[in-house]
């Protein structure tokens, strides 16, 4: 299944990833809801670290949280439609931190 996003959204201020503590400057939409021409996140939003691929969720103040294990079981109860999109996109994200890891070390070896 291919993930499709919307417009990406630059996040002035948006904090740090909780574990990896890299700066988290932009976010997107799982899809492109006409419904609401400005897209922005909500406090309780999920999120991804592109960096770490660790689970987040968007907190008051522009900043985020580590999801726990019971954010992600109310969210496998309640919306278990989100919860396999966010399984899938955490799936892709892993790939592409392996797959960036890959190349450093590849760029590492070749000086």
């Amino acid at each position: 299944m291919r993930i499709a996003f919307g417009e990406p959204l630059y996040l002035k201020d948006a904090g740090k990833c909780p574990v990896c503590l890299k700066f988290l400057t932009g976010a997107a939409p799982t899809t492109n809801n006409r419904e609401e021409p400005v897209w922005s996140p909500k406090v309780g939003d999920y999120s991804i670290c592109m960096y770490c691929s660790t689970i987040l969720r968007f907190e008051f103040n522009s900043q985020y949280k580590e999801a726990d294990r019971e954010d992600l079981l109310e969210l496998q109860k309640n919306q278990p439609e989100t919860f396999e999109l966010l399984s899938k996109m955490v799936v892709a994200a892993q790939q592409m931190v392996a797959e960036r890891r890959r190349k450093q070390k590849g760029k590492h070896r070749s000086h």
